[in-house]
């Protein structure tokens, strides 16, 4: 699991990179792009539905869903009638869409101690 040490845009592209490299090495390197990879955000705080579909979903969907790829599931964590962190889980059709996601996530102003770990990765 990468953990966001950030939201500075240093930090938060050091760990972007970071994720990308250990993807490439996971899916065996570069010339290994078109393989599904299941990834899950997860976003702490109070992030209201509407709000999280604004920031992050809809935009994940709007770069997703072109390439094949999409939003699995999108929830929201409760404590006591309190919102305290939300998950997406996507399905990322190509490791080119990477930085594109991790762009998404800039642009929604994620959160520091977010997380951006994969599931799963099967051939295609």
């Amino acid at each position: 699991m990468l953990e966001l040490p950030s939201a500075k845009l240093i930090a938060f592209q050091s760990a972007a990179d970071s994720f990308l490299m250990l993807m490439r090495n996971d899916l065996g390197g570069p010339h290994k792009k078109h393989r599904m990879m299941e990834i899950l955000i997860f976003i702490p705080g109070s992030i209201e539905p509407l709000e999280r579909g604004e920031r992050f979903d809809l935009p994940l969907i709007d770069l997703l869903e072109p390439a094949g790829g999409d939003i699995l599931d999108s929830g929201t964590l409760l404590s006591g009638g309190t919102i305290v962190s939300c998950e997406i889980t996507i399905d990322v059709p190509d490791e080119a869409l990477l930085p594109g996601v991790f762009e998404v996530l800039k642009n929604g102003r994620i959160p520091q101690g977010s997380t951006v770990s994969q599931l799963s990765a099967s051939g295609t």
